[in-house]
C-alpha cells in the first residue's frame, strides 16, 4: 500500500434520516485538493439518486463554492 501523500483533502458529506428515526444514512465523498462548485453540483444528483428522488435540504457552511453563481443557478433549477 502506498503512503498517503495528499496535501489537502476535501470532503462532501450528507446525513439523511427519516423523521420518525427508523432509518439513517451517511453519504461521504472525498477528493484530493480543493472542492469547487462543479464538484458539489456533481455530488447533489448522486445524493438525490441514492435517496430515490426524495426532497433534499442543503445546509451549507461558509465555503465560497456553496454561494457561487453556478451553485445558485443549479439549486434554483432543482426547486419544485
Amino acid at each position: 500500500m502506498r503512503p498517503f501523500k495528499w496535501t489537502k483533502l476535501s470532503i462532501a458529506l450528507a446525513l439523511a434520516f427519516r423523521w420518525e428515526g427508523a432509518r439513517r444514512w451517511l453519504f461521504v465523498e472525498t477528493r484530493p485538493g480543493s472542492c469547487d462548485s462543479n464538484d458539489l453540483i456533481r455530488f447533489v444528483p448522486d445524493l438525490k439518486r441514492d435517496l430515490r428522488n426524495q426532497r433534499v435540504l442543503l445546509i451549507w457552511d461558509g465555503l465560497s463554492a456553496h454561494k457561487s453563481p453556478e451553485m445558485t443557478a443549479y439549486v434554483t433549477t432543482q426547486r419544485r
